[in-house]
């Protein structure tokens, strides 16, 4: 059996194909004009054929000096070096997640498939595509490993051991980063799942649906893969989540608009209720401050030791509601919503992550010292410190940048922030705003905090209420100088 044959012998099969039929309707052209020269009065079918041929030719030779829709892509990237797209899936993308060496990307769209991508190359590794829900009902052990509806959660543990993803299936899938190979999946959720995050330095994997639930998972003993625990207290659809050093977690409730703080040791809870008509994102920028956005297009900055925000920035992307209306006569969506925060991501300082580090060794050192404790008792690999400890930190961090935080809409531009503390004050100053068409649907910071990708596409992640005709499917990546990391 022969071999199918590959893009590239196929493309050099059309641009010889194209040079040869060049090149005949070249000669007759020629022969068409030496009989116009030697006769005065051509037929009118000859002149008619005359001028299909060169019409012909004109539009060869312009394919013939058009680029590639991939050529395109990079000559354009070449010209802008802050930015790069990446595209292949077919409908839009819901998620994205980065690995601790910042090496690949995985991504998760609608289409049910998950693709691992080389950021440096900017090519795809791997790929897993979904399924028909008629070869799933047929072949159960094909459906354990494949998708068969959309994706809308992806996140990887810190080691890079696992990658999970959940989707409208209600299942969760668990694959190993290195090659997506399948391992293990969790069936326990009545509907979709909306939100996936791994505990820090922990093979412990959270989930939550639109069920309203938060369920834990266990990933630590290979043979004994199991669920630990669900817990329960939203009272609409889980939209986002995210977990601290310590054993917490955050969650966002959408149109309960409460924002939830799960401290599972404790067995309890903390609930912040907002003033966002939809809670869609909230995301931790260090163990006792978090940041929120919603309908309402607010971006909200929160501290675990107050019910209340610190800081309330109103129409983040974009204008006042007034001139809102004016300049959403002809657009698809309402004024309320043309501006709605739909993603957010932070990278906390390096002067406050030294601050709680020195905090942590000092009480390393006194737990060692203390004649009451026994060496053996010190847990090394517990960095957590008290509530009151925490905000001591936050304290001493002094004035200057607290995080960088970026926010995505679906106004087509993703806006970088820079969190301020300025004489026990925090404000929110924008810093960056770079082109970004279509839904805005996830962010990450790469770990460095040197790059920024963000998961776009022409429909929200959760719906289909509108599509942004003209915009692509596709992984951008946004390069960020180190003046403004540091």
């Amino acid at each position: 059996m022969n071999a199918r044959p590959s893009e590239s012998e196929r493309a050099s099969d059309h641009d010889s194909a194209s040079m040869c039929l060049l090149m005949l309707l070249n000669e007759l052209s020629t022969w068409f004009a030496a009989q116009l020269s030697s006769h005065i009065c051509l037929s009118v079918y000859s002149a008619w054929y005359l001028s299909t041929i060169l019409c012909s030719i004109m539009r060869l030779q312009a394919q013939e000096q058009l680029p590639t829709s991939m050529e395109t892509d990079e000559r354009s990237e070449h010209k802008d070096s802050t930015r790069k797209r990446l595209t292949m899936h077919k409908l839009p993308l819901t998620c994205v997640c980065v690995d601790s060496k910042n090496l690949h990307a995985f991504t998760a769209s609608k289409d049910g498939s998950i693709i691992k991508w080389c950021l440096e190359a900017r090519k795809i590794l791997k790929r897993i595509d979904s399924i028909k829900r008629s070869k799933a009902e047929s072949d159960k052990d094909l459906h354990q490993r494949h998708h068969v509806k959309y994706i809308s959660a992806i996140a990887i543990s810190s080691d890079d051991r696992f990658l999970a993803t959940g989707g409208w299936d209600k299942h969760i899938r668990i694959w190993s980063p290195q090659d997506l190979t399948w391992l293990h999946t969790f069936t326990l959720h009545r509907q979709e799942v909306t939100a996936l995050a791994f505990r820090r330095d922990h093979p412990t994997l959270y989930s939550g649906s639109s069920d309203r639930s938060v369920m834990i998972w266990s990933l630590e003993d290979d043979d004994n893969r199991c669920f630990v625990e669900a817990l329960y207290g939203h009272e609409s659809p889980i939209t986002s989540m995210d977990t601290s050093r310590k054993e917490r977690v955050l969650t966002s409730g959408g149109l309960d608009q409460s924002i939830r703080i799960w401290k599972i040791v404790e067995q309890a809870q903390t609930v912040f209720q907002s003033k966002h008509k939809s809670v869609d994102i909230a995301r931790l920028i260090d163990d006792q401050t978090f940041v929120s956005g919603g309908e309402d297009g607010a971006i909200n900055i929160w501290t675990t030791m107050k019910r209340a925000p610190l800081l309330v920035r109103p129409n983040a992307h974009g204008p006042e509601l007034g001139a809102r209306r004016k300049e959403n006569e002809n657009s698809p969506f309402s004024s309320n919503l043309r501006y709605w925060i739909t993603s957010l991501a932070t990278y906390p300082s390096q002067k406050a992550g030294k601050v709680r580090e020195n905090k942590v060794r000092k009480k390393r050192r006194l737990e060692r010292s203390s004649p009451d404790v026994v060496e053996h008792d010190v847990d090394e690999d517990d960095d957590g410190l008290s509530d009151e400890e925490e905000a001591n930190c936050l304290s001493n961090q002094g004035n200057g940048t607290v995080a960088l935080i970026a926010s995505g809409s679906c106004d087509s531009k993703l806006r970088l922030w820079d969190l301020r503390k300025t004489e026990g004050k925090y404000e929110l100053t924008e810093m960056e705003t770079f082109d970004c068409p279509g839904y805005i649907n996830e962010i990450r910071f790469t770990s460095d905090g040197t790059r920024i990708v963000a998961a776009c596409g022409q429909e929200h992640r959760l719906g289909r209420w509108w599509k942004l005709d003209g915009t692509k499917n596709c992984l951008k990546i946004f390069e960020i100088s180190n003046k403004k990391v540091n």
